[in-house]
């Protein structure tokens, strides 16, 4: 009974986390509708997402499926060097962003006009503010999380989405408004989840132990850094492919993912991060292999992916039928049709996530990596010619192709690794 209460509790405070971001993105668009504002905050936010990847393949998606593997006294002195490691990855990543921020914004929106660029840049230049204390939550988060610490991890980003709303409601200048709320976000994550890591024993960890594991672990994330920078190119190829489009295709496109992000987020928070870690700490007792105990979970994926093709699509339509957002040069055809192809995507991602985890969980960093880079390659050639070939509606279904091809992939590989599973 306690157990079914813990996961309606953390299914509940994820929800309200999802709810609140599209709280967020609403404001955003009801000040610009589906238009030049719009896909000027989606480009800027493209580059962020980029950043946030190649700092998370250090924190957000290895770092609590490895820390589970190791022996207790020395998860403190990993997770110290993993902060240090993230923290410097993530100020190199800042000056970057800082110092070519014109050049950035060009090459992505090539295509685009000098109005959506100064937008982009505009904003760019304030939010990438935002990488040194994601570098900090994210680390924050992940030891969190390995203490079982779900509810207060939820609790703590409610409490800064809410900070985000308030300070984009205050702020009277739209570009600032944008630009601060976003970076006000992270910092009060980072500040509120600095309480859940092991300061008090840090002086009871020798330098040499935190080089000796850390060293171990950059070892590890060094192909998965390089992959994720190369993988989560496909981001920014929106954007660059999207800027010879009508404007407005690329807030359609991102806001639809966006939804169907946070909902992934709730999935993989409520279950399937608790579900990964069950399996990574009782790996012993476990009588088949993690890829047979996932395949029983992809009903459930299914489900969750047709309920929110359907409920978007309803969602949207009324949102602008109604008035409440601008519709620019958006079309209701388009609005169901990207709902529904994306929310093949939904699938895609949440299974590749989950499989990935249960790699890491293992301590495989290798094969995730090479089936992504593998997977990104094939996705550029498709992206592009489906999008020459379909607009926008190609560009959706590349994304579709792309999450669901991979995922299949990476349980393939998963299950033809079982087998050494319930040996360990």
């Amino acid at each position: 009974m306690l157990q079914i209460l813990f996961k309606n509790r953390l299914l509940f405070l994820s929800s309200s986390n999802v709810v609140l971001t599209a709280l967020y993105m609403a404001l955003i668009l009801k000040q610009g509708g589906f238009d030049e504002m719009s896909d000027g905050y989606f480009s800027a936010h493209a580059v962020l997402v980029y950043i946030f990847a190649i700092v998370g393949a250090i924190t957000t998606r290895p770092l609590m499926p490895y820390l589970t593997g190791m022996k207790k006294h020395d998860v403190p002195a990993i997770s110290v060097g993993v902060l240090i490691y993230a923290s410097s990855v993530a100020c190199i990543l800042l000056v970057s962003i800082l110092l070519f921020s014109e050049s950035i914004t060009r090459f992505i929106l090539w295509g685009a006009g000098e109005s959506r660029l100064n937008l982009t840049r505009e904003l760019l230049d304030i939010m990438a503010w935002s990488a040194a204390p994601f570098a900090l939550c994210s680390t924050f988060q992940a030891y969190g999380q390995y203490q079982g610490k779900f509810v207060k991890v939820e609790l703590i980003c409610i409490g800064s989405h809410i900070v985000s709303i308030l300070t984009l409601l205050t702020v009277a200048a739209p570009i600032h408004a944008i630009g601060w709320s976003f970076l006000a976000r992270y910092f009060v994550r980072a500040f509120l989840m600095a309480e859940m890591f092991p300061w008090k024993k840090i002086h009871l960890i020798e330098c040499k132990q935190v080089w000796r594991l850390t060293k171990s672990f950059i070892v590890k994330t060094v192909v998965l850094i390089g992959s994720s920078s190369f993988y989560k190119l496909m981001g920014v190829l929106d954007v660059f492919v999207t800027s010879f489009l009508s404007e407005g295709s690329l807030s359609l496109i991102k806001t639809i993912q966006f939804i169907y992000s946070g909902l992934t987020t709730i999935f993989n928070r409520s279950y399937f991060t608790p579900f990964v870690r069950r399996l990574a700490l009782e790996h012993n007792k476990l009588q088949r292999s993690f890829s047979a105990s996932l395949a029983e979970k992809l009903p459930h994926i299914a489900i969750l992916a047709g309920v929110s093709g359907i409920s978007v699509s309803i969602g949207l339509s009324l949102l602008i039928k109604f008035e409440i957002i601008p519709s620019g040069n958006i079309t209701q055809a388009q609005i169901i049709t990207y709902s529904m192809v994306l929310a093949v995507s939904l699938i895609g991602d949440v299974w590749g996530n989950a499989s990935t985890s249960l790699f890491y969980a293992r301590g495989d960093m290798n094969t995730p990596t090479k089936v992504g880079i593998i997977g990104m390659i094939i996705a550029i050639c498709h992206k592009y010619s489906l999008a020459l070939w379909l607009g926008g509606g190609g560009i959706v279904v590349s994304a579709a192709l792309h999450y669901l091809g991979n995922a299949v992939v990476l349980h393939s590989q998963l299950g033809k690794i079982r087998d050494d599973n319930t040996k360990i």
